[in-house]
């Protein structure tokens, strides 16, 4: 029986040391770089310059490196805030750009309040009745209707700019029928269907405010017009419908968020994916000697002897499947492909549960986080079925730990250590028969 060897976690841990400053410096970077692109947006758009918009980028930018400098004793915690940081703070950011209004926007700042352009107290100076209603405090226009001798009648509409009384106008066009009036110079919309008192029912548009006449017949109606001393309309009725209509429309600011939602999106999958691999490779043992392939793949499957919890086989010539057994119809697979020529193992997991119950009221929720607070009746699953792909970072500590002989062909270990195992300490003994076997352990999160 050879003696155990003694492996030294000092180089693996200085491995993933090197991957987590890495990691670090991306985050970094790339928030910086995201929160200068958003600065630079706000700029191009028109914002001023102020203490709300630099403070809040510059904090943001410089939040990724109070992490960065902690000490990453726990690379499993380090590695969580990191990749959390990445993926929230550039929401922040475009969550915080959006309250600002900018310059190209597409939606139009509103219109200052137009002067009124017909006289009130002259357009209605010899009325027999008159009626004043001020809808301004409940977001309408002013309104004043007069009767005179003859039967005619004027309603001023007063609106806050040209731009309501022209909408309102083609409003009116389409429901009662409009056609364009033009006698005796005057340029109005002639209602059809507006009224079966009056035979002549006539909007004119003056600026802001709507003058509407109705009397019995043509003649009446522009005579009371002329003594009225009401001036003929400068432009046709439409005329600010049409000028608003079409008036260049301000720069979208939908095509900047897709595409920065999307491009966060991207970067952070694959520094996920980098992630996977990057900061769980295990380094081979200092000071040892490859084996062969085939002396490798032998003492992998030894392990089956040792424990009844693990069955082994193998898909391919140059793989192998080792599977947890996990009571309650959940298993742990790991997928072993030994690479001869770069003398590492390229590692695959999967945690599958197929009608399993559920281990904990949040897997029993059937829901992610908050979302019970919205549903609190659902009932709770009595079965879950889940397969996730995974990379798990092995604890150095716990690799020096195992108590491992190696054989030529086969290892020792004892049977009640390994019963005692969870899938991930079943992992680590497999990390740690391929290490001290002069092989590099190579996890992944692609699925085998």
């Amino acid at each position: 029986m050879l003696p155990p060897p003694a492996p030294a976690p000092v180089e693996a841990t200085q491995v993933r040391l090197r991957s987590l400053r890495r990691l670090g410096f991306i985050t970094c970077t790339y928030i910086a770089a995201f929160a200068a692109a958003v600065l630079a947006w706000l700029l191009a758009n028109g914002v001023a310059p102020s203490a709300w918009l630099l403070g809040p980028a510059l904090l943001v930018s410089a939040s990724p490196f109070a992490l960065l400098v902690r000490n990453p004793v726990d690379a499993r915690q380090y590695t969580m805030r990191l990749v959390v940081a990445t993926l929230a703070l550039p929401i922040v950011l475009l969550f915080w750009a959006d309250s600002f209004e900018l310059q190209g926007s597409a939606t139009a700042a509103p219109a200052p309040v137009a002067k009124p352009t017909l006289d009130a107290q002259r357009l209605f100076h010899g009325a027999v009745a008159m009626q004043d209603s001020d809808l301004r405090n409940r977001q309408g226009p002013l309104l004043r209707a007069a009767t005179f001798a003859d039967g005619s009648e004027l309603r001023l509409t007063r609106y806050a700019d040209p731009q309501a009384a022209a909408a309102y106008l083609a409003m009116l066009a389409s429901t009662f029928g409009g056609e364009p009036f033009n006698e005796e110079g005057r340029r109005a919309l002639r209602l059809l269907n507006a009224g079966t008192a009056s035979t002549l029912v006539i909007v004119e548009q003056h600026g802001a405010d709507l003058l509407e006449l109705r009397s019995r017949d043509k003649a009446s109606g522009l005579a009371r017009l002329a003594a009225q001393q009401v001036p003929a309309p400068e432009a046709a009725p439409l005329a600010s419908a049409t000028a608003s209509a079409t008036a260049p429309a301000g720069r979208p600011q939908w095509p900047f968020y897709v595409g920065a939602c999307t491009f966060h999106l991207l970067f952070f999958a694959g520094l996920v994916v980098w992630g996977g691999s990057a900061l769980t490779q295990v380094p081979a043992l200092a000071g040892t000697v490859a084996v062969a392939p085939h002396a490798l793949s032998e003492r992998l499957c030894s392990l089956v002897r040792v424990s009844d919890r693990l069955i082994v086989s193998k898909p391919e010539a140059d793989s192998l499947l080792f599977e947890v057994r996990i009571a309650g119809k959940r298993s742990h697979k790991i997928t072993l492909r030994l690479d001869a020529g770069k003398l590492a193992v390229q590692v695959g997991e999967k945690v599958a549960a197929n009608g399993a119950a559920p281990i904990d009221d949040d897997e029993a929720s059937m829901g992610d986080f908050g979302e019970s607070a919205f549903d609190a009746s659902r009932p709770d699953a009595q079965h879950v079925w889940s397969t996730i792909w995974q990379a798990t970072m092995i604890e150095p500590s716990r690799l020096t730990g195992v108590p491992l002989q190696l054989q030529p062909s086969s290892v020792l270990l004892p049977a009640t250590y390994l019963d005692s195992l969870d899938g991930e300490g079943v992992l680590t003994v497999l990390c740690a028969i391929v290490t001290r076997s002069g092989w590099h352990w190579q996890p992944s999160l692609r699925p085998a």
